[in-house]
Order: structure tokens, then C-alpha cells, then sequence
């Protein structure tokens, strides 16, 4: 997921990352695909 550059801190916060874009949890992928089907 490099689409946009983002990252969840810990905190649930959405950071922007250009280097760390390998290092979402599932459930983070989960939410993310849930919403882009919103989209």
C-alpha cells in the first residue's frame, strides 16, 4: 500500500510516510480497504 504515502501512529493518527510504507498492521489494511470502496 504506496498509493499515498501514509502511515497509522500508534495512536491511530494518519502520518505521512514515503520510507515506511511497508509497515501497516492488518487491520489497518482492512480499514483501508473498506474505505477505498467508498471511493
Amino acid at each position: 500500500m504506496r498509493r499515498a504515502g501514509l502511515e497509522v501512529g500508534p495512536n491511530g493518527s494518519i502520518l505521512s510516510s514515503n520510507d515506511k510504507d511497508n509497515f501497516l498492521p492488518v487491520a489497518t489494511l482492512d480499514a483501508v480497504k473498506k474505505a477505498l470502496q467508498y471511493l
